[in-house]
């Protein structure tokens, strides 16, 4: 068990460090908003995986409130990098149909 412990902590954080730098590197190479705003979502999403593995190890409580009694941060990672995605394809929706 304690090897697929392993796993499911350190694969997240691989794959993600890896998409998120190579976010970065796109991010220095465009200025499309539907592009920054995917960018920003995975950056976000890694900040979650982060989060949530500080809060594993007990370097972080993971019951941070960041609206009291109506979010949490660990809601907050959950769901953000969703918006961001979601604004990026009405964005590109809309220059389409508007194009």
């Amino acid at each position: 068990m304690p090897e697929l412990d392993l796993i499911s902590l350190c694969g997240p954080l691989i794959i993600g460090g890896v998409s998120a730098f190579l976010a970065i590197l796109l991010w220095s190479k465009t200025r499309d908003p539907p592009w920054i705003l995917v960018i920003a979502g995975t950056l976000v999403n890694y900040g979650g995986i982060v989060f949530a593995t500080f809060g594993y190890y007990g370097l972080l409580p993971e019951d941070v409130v960041f609206f009291p009694g109506i979010l949490s941060l660990k809601t907050l990672f959950s769901f953000l990098p969703l918006v961001f995605f979601s604004i990026a394809f009405i964005v590109m929706i809309r220059r389409n149909r508007l194009g």
